[in-house]
C-alpha cells in the first residue's frame, strides 16, 4: 500500500497503522520508529518547547538551503524558473 496520498478515513488510516505495527514495509516502520524513539528521547532530555524551537529551526535550514540551491543551479544554467516556492506564496482567493 502506498503512504502518499492515501485518503485517510477510519478503514485507511487503520490499515497503515496495522501495516506499520507489523513491519510490513520495514523502510517505512523503521523511519517512522526512528523519528519516534529520537522524538521521545529528545523530550526526556529536554522541553517540548526547546524541541520544538528545534525542529522549526532545522526546518528553516533547510527551507533556506534549498532557495539558495535553486538560486544558483538557475544562475548556472541561466534559466528563468523563477522563485521555488512560487505556488506557496502564490494569492488565493476565497
Amino acid at each position: 500500500m502506498t503512504y502518499v496520498g492515501a485518503v485517510f478515513n477510519g478503514i485507511t488510516l487503520l490499515i497503515i497503522v496495522r501495516e506499520l505495527i507489523y513491519w510490513r514495509d520495514v523502510k517505512m516502520s523503521g523511519t517512522v520508529f526512528g523519528v519516534t524513539l529520537l522524538l521521545l528521547l529528545s523530550l526526556a532530555a529536554f522541553s517540548v518547547v526547546s524541541v520544538l524551537s528545534y525542529l522549526l529551526l532545522a526546518l528553516l535550514v533547510v527551507t533556506i538551503s534549498f532557495r539558495v540551491f535553486k538560486s544558483v543551479v538557475q544562475a548556472v544554467q541561466k534559466s528563468d524558473e523563477g522563485h521555488p516556492f512560487r505556488y506557496v506564496h502564490a494569492p488565493t482567493s476565497f
